[in-house]
């Protein structure tokens, strides 16, 4: 190869070398011009869309709104009708939410109470130095325009409902609905298959230990209700044998086949050791429910719910694909359910061994 051929080459190589290093390092390819104005121009769109609804938002807020409040029927029925205040018209700032529409409810509130203790105290010196003062009312409320909850200011509330500035928005208010709050947890051994709290006394809940526990509106246990073989699948409240008795009727199902019925007093005690035993289903019980007053029959000479021929009833739901009604008042007595049941095995484990000596006795 010639010296001028090996010149050529070389060159040649640093030229391809440098723009490379050049292209790599220097040039751009359009399409990121073009993704880059594409982006730019949606972030200034983006941006003249936030201004705008801050500017609207300033100009509905920053508005003065005739409104009147009115106490909601269901809190006008409850016991503090002294809450209720006068549904006159007043100026309040547009940007008001709920928070600070109660704090206005509140001081109307309170403005009205000073009021009224003002009317009955006496002119003496003594009875207004002794004086109790009405104390500072602070209570949350929900407010409702037209039957809409409000959940926003004020003014995108009338916004939104077509509302002009001249209008006087009528605001009805109700104590807010708190958040539960757990009182006591009480740990059981096993789990818990139903509850039940229909009785202002007590509430029940059946386990799968077996066990029926009765618990007092304060958490406290009271009772154990005992009886059932396997474990408690349902349970519900009933009421007494009579109007003027004031326990309790506790109905329980269980995996036994059985329901059972134990009688409470006024405090929640058991009125007996024994209880009442209902058999009838082949499998277990799931479900069981009760008449929450007694029935009449059509022979019931008295025409009341406590005539001699009125029964109560209860019925229970089972595996065995049926559903059987009770007459709460019957039942065997759960001792005498025993005796018969310990017959019942004897008799079966003695036909069982006879049943073996044949088949010994055949071979």
């Amino acid at each position: 190869i010639s010296t001028t051929t090996k010149k050529t080459t070389t060159t040649k190589r640093r030229r391809r070398r440098r723009r490379r290093d050049n292209k790599s390092h220097y040039s751009i390819p359009f399409s990121f011009f073009f993704v880059a104005e594409h982006i730019h121009t949606r972030l200034l769109k983006v941006m003249m869309m936030a201004l705008k609804d801050i500017g609207d938002s300033v100009a509905e807020e920053d508005v003065q709104i005739q409104a009147a409040f009115v106490a909601g029927s269901a809190f006008v029925a409850t016991r503090h009708p002294r809450y209720v205040v006068a549904p006159t018209p007043m100026a309040i700032p547009g940007k008001l939410t709920r928070y600070g529409l109660s704090e206005v409810v509140n001081h109307l509130i309170q403005n009205r109470m000073d009021e009224d203790e003002d009317e009955d105290e006496e002119d003496d010196a003594a009875t207004r130095k002794n004086a109790v003062k009405a104390p500072i009312i602070n209570i949350p409320f929900d407010f409702f325009v037209d039957g809409n909850l409000l959940r926003t200011s004020i003014a995108k509330m009338a916004k939104r409902l077509g509302k002009s500035a001249e209008q006087t928005l009528i605001i009805e208010y109700v104590p807010a609905q708190m958040p539960p709050e757990e009182k006591k947890t009480e740990q059981k051994k096993e789990w818990i298959s139903s509850t039940c709290g229909n009785w202002k006394k007590a509430m029940v809940a059946g386990c799968y230990d077996g066990t029926v526990y009765v618990h007092g509106n304060d958490g406290k246990e009271i009772e154990r209700l005992n009886g059932h073989e396997g474990y408690v699948t349902c349970v519900t409240l009933a009421p007494p044998a009579a109007k003027t008795q004031k326990g309790c009727v506790v109905v329980a199902g269980g995996s036994d086949c059985t329901a059972r019925v134990f009688r409470l007093d006024e405090n929640g005690r058991k009125t007996s050791e024994t209880h009442k035993v209902f058999r009838g289903h082949e499998m277990q019980v799931n479900c069981v429910a009760s008449t929450t007053t007694r029935a009449s029959n059509e022979d019931n000479e008295g025409g009341g719910d406590d005539g001699e021929n009125s029964v109560r009833l209860f019925c229970t739901g089972s595996d065995d694909s049926t559903v059987k009604l009770w007459d709460l008042d019957g039942g065997m007595d759960s001792e005498e359910d025993a005796s018969e049941k310990k017959k019942r095995d004897e008799e079966k484990e003695s036909n069982d061994n006879n049943d073996d000596n044949n088949n010994n006795n055949n071979n």
